[in-house]
């Protein structure tokens, strides 16, 4: 009877077994290959540690700043803490966060994309124009398919093509916003059927319709993430692309897929903004990207890639909802919510890279 281990001895005279190599190694895994302790911790998995990175820090400090700004302006204002101008906010916020869930997903892959505005300005307008002969449920459907095709053609010029990500997503923005243009005559689409209102204002269990849609959106990108090997591989793409093709692992289809979430994201956001005011507006998207983006760098993702949260997202729609409702509920001028949007952020990547550096 034989057996597969041997004994060796040591340069201190102690055996030292070893077991030949047989079924029990493994080949390395892309996990092995490319993962990274920021990136475990990112994804959250249940046996990973909490790395205190200065990414995580800011994470943590925008759910505190969010959580005293509004006990602060409950406290301080009865017009905001009333039950409409809360479920306001929510609903007012909704667009603007499930299409700042797309843009988390290329940001993880160390890209962005600048076309989502011109993406949802056009689903809408597909959407409140075809609604009027076809049917609600119809227009929806091709607008959404549409958002999706666009994506996925900016998710080829990027991974398969090899094209910037700025470059694209500009140029394609560009080229939606004026296809849209031509077509309408910058002009809004309004008499809309009235079905648009149970898009826009209906409720669940007394919650918006919007708000339902968005915690959907939320749940499923939380599940891409943590759940799922694409979620995996998505990190991975923002991590090391060459690591993922060595891994076996097509980064250009990937990308193709990521950037056609957003496009889905950005179109589904285009579709309720229609919802809530009842009017296709060919320039409804004009700042959503910048916003959406904010959003989640102010949430506390990095835009190196490779690493972030959908509660990033979700803190800094709500941080960004939050402050333009207090603006306006103290008569101040909605022009301050750039300004210190733009401010905030750069402090936030400041201090990133500050304590980046220092760290190095």
């Amino acid at each position: 009877m034989t057996d597969n281990s041997s004994t060796t001895t040591t340069e201190t005279g102690a055996p030292h077994h070893r077991r030949a190599a047989s079924t029990h190694e493994t080949p390395v895994s892309l996990a092995t290959t490319i993962a990274q302790p920021e990136n475990v911790a990112a994804r959250g998995g249940r046996k990973s540690r909490l790395v205190w990175s200065p990414e995580v820090f800011v994470q943590y400090l925008m759910v505190v700043v969010l959580v005293v700004a509004t006990v602060v302006l409950a406290a301080t204002s009865p017009a905001f803490r009333s039950t409409s101008n809360l479920l306001n906010v929510l609903s007012s916020s909704a667009v603007i966060g499930i299409v700042a869930l797309g843009m988390l997903l290329t940001i993880i892959t160390a890209g962005f994309d600048l076309s989502v505005g011109a993406v949802g300005a056009a689903s809408g307008c597909i959407a409140g124009a075809m609604s009027i002969g076809s049917g609600l449920a119809t227009a929806i459907v091709v607008a959404l398919g549409v958002s999706l095709l666009v994506g996925m053609a900016s998710g080829f010029l990027i991974g398969v093509i090899g094209i910037n990500p700025f470059i694209t997503t500009f140029s394609v923005g560009s080229v939606v916003t004026g296809a849209l243009f031509i077509a309408t005559d910058a002009i809004p689409i309004y008499g809309l059927p009235e079905a648009w209102i149970n898009l826009g204002f209906a409720k669940v269990l007394g919650i918006p319709m919007p708000v339902v849609i968005w915690l959907i959106a939320m749940v499923s990108i939380w599940w891409i993430l943590r759940r799922t090997r694409f979620g995996l591989f998505v990190y991975a793409v923002g991590s090391s692309q060459v690591a993922v093709a060595r891994a076996g692992i097509s980064v250009k289809w990937m990308l193709v897929a990521v950037y056609g979430i957003c496009g889905l994201c950005a179109g589904l956001g285009g579709v309720l903004s229609v919802g809530l005011s009842r009017t296709g507006t060919p320039s409804a998207g004009a700042t959503w990207a910048l916003t959406a983006i904010a959003a989640v760098v102010l949430g506390g993702t990095s835009l190196r890639g490779g690493a972030g949260f959908v509660r990033s997202a979700i803190v800094g729609t709500l941080l960004l909802g939050v402050m333009t409702n207090a603006f306006t509920i103290f008569g101040l001028s909605p022009y301050f919510v750039p300004a210190v949007t733009g401010a905030v952020i750069l402090l936030a990547v400041g201090f990133e890279s500050y304590t980046r550096k220092r760290a190095s």
